[in-house]
């Protein structure tokens, strides 16, 4: 597996700040797309599934807690030509499309590589 090592840096940097965030309902991280495949390029995003405990409630309050306290992290790292492309979801519903044989899922966990996981 091919990974674009700088990309993974910036998201493991940005995981730290997530744990901080999230850490009672953090699940596992995991960095998937271009990055880990090998076929970014200077305009790639770095695509992060982030998945939580709990129900949609717990997905809502991880986003505005991720939007409201990361926000100047995300202007940075933009500003250094590093986009995330943040999907969260919650544990209950990535399984159940897991089971269903959803191709985004199961695309994910083919290729992701894993960063974080509780």
């Amino acid at each position: 597996m091919y990974v674009e090592t700088n990309l993974v840096d910036v998201a493991r940097s940005f995981l730290n700040d997530l744990k901080a965030l999230l850490d009672d309902v953090l699940v596992e991280v995991s960095v998937f797309g271009s990055t880990v495949k090998g076929t970014s390029h200077s305009g790639s995003d770095i695509d992060v599934l982030v998945i939580v405990k709990g129900d949609k409630n717990c997905v809502l309050n991880a986003v505005n807690k991720i939007s409201s306290s990361l926000g100047d992290r995300w202007i940075e790292l933009a500003s250094q030509g590093h986009f995330i492309e943040l999907t969260i979801m919650s544990l209950e519903e990535w399984r159940s499309m897991l089971e269903k044989g959803f191709s985004f899922p199961v695309n994910v966990e083919r290729d992701k590589l894993v960063i974080y996981r509780s």
